[in-house]
């Protein structure tokens, strides 16, 4: 699995995870805060393979691309 990071989350995010397949997203982003405490509190979003995914129960699977995408703003 191949993870993408944007905006500060690249600076948070900088190590791999050891990670048994398939995982949830619930899962995914629960170990992903549990080794990169910074994150804890911070609103982001996880995409898979570019579809931001928000089924909590959504399978991550090893082939897949993942992106964590800070929050949006615009106009």
């Amino acid at each position: 699995m191949k993870i993408k990071t944007f905006g500060k989350l690249k600076d948070m995010v900088t190590e791999p995870l050891e990670l048994e397949f398939p995982v949830s997203i619930k899962e995914f982003r629960k170990l992903l805060i549990l080794n990169h405490p910074d994150l804890k509190g911070l609103d982001f979003k996880i995409a898979a393979n570019h579809q931001i995914v928000n089924d909590e129960n959504f399978l991550i699977k090893e082939e897949d691309q993942i992106a964590l995408l800070p929050p949006f703003s615009g106009g």
